[in-house]
């Protein structure tokens, strides 16, 4: 039969982040989900740490809303087997919409080589950020010659990985 004064409520509406993703070819991708996690170790085969998941619509573009104020490690799910920006990284803002696009229409084209050889048929890895904790991931194959392009790469500077031996545990550096 007491009242008692349980002090301010504050009720925050949190921030939303939207944005579209596209393929290896600089076309935008329907119906692709990404998973939005609160550390760089988030990945398809657990969800502890997933805060949201959201999939794009029939024209590429997706929304997610009411995320807390936070650093988040986006990634497209099974990242592993697309090309193109598989890995972004946002702090959504309460009452603000960030705007993140995975990839885009303007690309970024270069050329592997290793030993005077060009690195052929491989698959390479740019990513920004330290070790494996990436802010931004860019997967690419080369072609026969060594080429390769990544179209809507963020700015920024990036360090080029290659797969060692064993897929599983070897990211090489390339110099």
């Amino acid at each position: 039969g007491k009242a008692t004064d349980a002090g301010a409520i504050s009720i925050h509406s949190g921030g939303s982040v939207e944005g579209i993703v596209y393929d290896e070819t600089g076309k935008p991708v329907a119906f692709t989900p990404l998973l939005f996690y609160d550390s760089e170790e988030g990945n398809d085969f657990c969800d502890a740490g997933r805060i949201a998941t959201v999939s794009t619509d029939d024209a590429g573009h997706y929304r997610v809303s009411n995320l807390p104020e936070q650093a988040m490690w986006v990634n497209l799910a099974q990242r592993g087997k697309h090309r193109g920006v598989v890995r972004r990284v946002v702090r959504p803002v309460d009452g603000r919409t960030a705007h993140l696009d995975f990839g885009g229409t303007v690309p970024v084209k270069g050329r592997v080589v290793a030993h005077g050889r060009p690195y052929a048929n491989k698959r390479i890895e740019l990513a920004a950020g330290s070790d494996f904790s990436n802010t931004v991931l860019m997967v690419a194959d080369t072609d026969s010659a060594g080429n390769f392009i990544i179209y809507g790469s963020p700015p920024g500077h990036y360090t080029m990985y290659h797969d060692g031996e064993d897929r599983q545990t070897d990211r090489i550096p390339l110099r």
